[in-house]
C-alpha cells in the first residue's frame, strides 16, 4: 500500500477561516519542516496561521 503523499507549498487543503466562518479550501503558504503553519483562503485571500479545520467554540451571548 502506497502512504499518503506529503503536503507541499501551494497545495490546496481544507480549513477554518476566521474571516469567511467556514470550513474553506486554502492554499498553503509557509511551511516549518514537514508542518503547515500558514495558508491562504481560496476565497477571501486572507492569509492566517493553520488551524487543523478545526472550528472555535461557539461564543457565549453576553447579554443574558
Amino acid at each position: 500500500m502506497m502512504e499518503p503523499r506529503r503536503v507541499r507549498l501551494g497545495d490546496v487543503i481544507d480549513d477554518y477561516c476566521p474571516r469567511c466562518r467556514l470550513i474553506m479550501n486554502h492554499g498553503v503558504v509557509g511551511m516549518v519542516g514537514a508542518y503547515v503553519r500558514k495558508v491562504r483562503c481560496n476565497t477571501c485571500l486572507s492569509e492566517h496561521l493553520y488551524r487543523r479545520g478545526k472550528v472555535p467554540a461557539r461564543r457565549r451571548n453576553e447579554t443574558s
